[in-house]
């Protein structure tokens, strides 16, 4: 089993986009998570994470910088080598649900969980 359960905030405002997968256009989000160390002094652990579709628009529309998130999802790790001929192991959470922690002023963010259609 493959599932990460997660709470941090936004380091940086979601980056999202359109993205041409098959024969359809998808949105994609890309975005940061700083999760705080279980300690006062341990460091946090950044989570780079991808969500699609539904979940992509909502993030994008209502998740800003050092607002907080949950969410669940698969970890995928990579290898690649850089410009440098070095060897560089990264990370990344495909989101599959999440809720909101955060309330934004206005109160305009939704209340429920995001749930990915199956």
């Amino acid at each position: 089993m493959n599932k990460l359960y997660i709470v941090g905030r936004f380091v940086a405002d979601p980056e999202i986009r359109e993205v041409k997968v098959k024969d359809e256009t998808r949105t994609l989000a890309k975005f940061t998570i700083a999760v705080p160390g279980r300690q006062k002094d341990d460091p946090a652990d950044f989570f780079h994470c991808t969500a699609w579709g539904g979940a992509a628009e909502l993030i994008g529309k209502y998740c800003h910088k050092g607002e907080k998130l949950a969410l669940c999802g698969s970890i995928r790790l990579y290898t690649f080598t850089d410009s440098e001929g070095c060897r560089v192991n990264t990370h990344e959470v495909n989101v599959e649900t999440f809720d909101f922690m955060s309330r934004s002023p206005s109160d305009t963010q939704p209340t429920s969980q995001y749930r990915r259609k199956r």
